[in-house]
């Protein structure tokens, strides 16, 4: 027996006669026993000859539709991947290229719509950003960041961070760098202590150290009444400052109109 669940609707000719309506239920009672889910239906009323047929015979009388054309719930709708608006440009892509789609539909907690995000927004906002406080002005969160470094948090929380948005390595002598740095910077540094501290001195609201190095009990001590978040990572200082843009969110920059 085929196991399909589909509802088949044997039909005859509008204003059926006799002939119409044997022939719909003959012919749906041989689909039922070939294991298709068959009914025998009719357009319209049966004539009195009909009537008494089916009487005779102890036969029902075949139910009225009123027309055949395709209704909504006929058709076979694609299940698309969809995605909350604060996940990551880095996931939403990875999402993508996982799916081998090129748009993303992007919804709230109830499924409600809120735009769309394809390829060519994630590729052209990345090939052109020009904003250097890009983290403050797409209102990134801590976590997206922390998942597209593969970091982890060691100092501070989501309430601590209250970044400006802009992004700096660390990569002149720690004396050198206090022009550079202001309030609410993130600061990208390697396991230089001296470094890490100058930064949190100079206003960082965040500090990420790269290349395995782990922040000193002193670094995480000022980070604490400075109320700094300090991340740690495993992934090299360039590959930081290249990654860190993705983990903006993709209602950023997905279409709305």
């Amino acid at each position: 027996m085929k196991n399909i669940k589909d509802i088949i609707y044997v039909i005859g000719h509008k204003n059926p006669d006799t002939d119409s309506i044997c022939s719909v239920i003959a012919y749906a009672e041989l689909k039922k026993r070939l294991g298709y889910n068959a009914i025998p239906v009719r357009l319209g009323e049966i004539n009195r000859e009909t009537d008494f047929v089916l009487k005779h015979f102890g036969v029902s009388v075949p139910i009225e539709i009123t027309n055949v054309k395709a209704q909504v719930s006929d058709l076979n709708f694609d299940i698309v991947n969809t995605a909350s608006p604060d996940i990551s440009v880095r996931t939403a892509w990875m999402i993508m290229n996982r799916n081998n789609i090129k748009t993303l539909p992007v919804v709230d907690d109830n499924k409600r719509f809120l735009g769309l995000v394809t390829l060519s927004d994630i590729t052209e906002k990345y090939m052109d950003i020009t904003e250097d406080n890009i983290i403050a002005n797409s209102k990134t969160p801590l976590h997206n960041i922390v998942d597209t470094l593969k970091g982890k948090v060691v100092q501070g929380s989501e309430e601590d961070f209250h970044t400006s948005g802009k992004v700096l390595i660390a990569a002149a002598p720690p004396e050198e760098m206090a022009p550079f740095i202001q309030n609410g910077d993130i600061v990208i540094t390697g396991n230089r202590a001296d470094s890490q501290y100058n930064a949190i001195e100079n206003g960082a609201n965040c500090i990420i150290i790269t290349c395995g190095g782990q922040a000193s009990k002193e670094v995480l001590e000022l980070a604490g009444r400075r109320g700094c978040v300090v991340i740690e990572t495993n992934i090299d200082t360039y590959t930081a400052a290249r990654l860190i843009n993705q983990s903006i969110p993709i209602s950023y920059l997905m279409t709305k109109e």
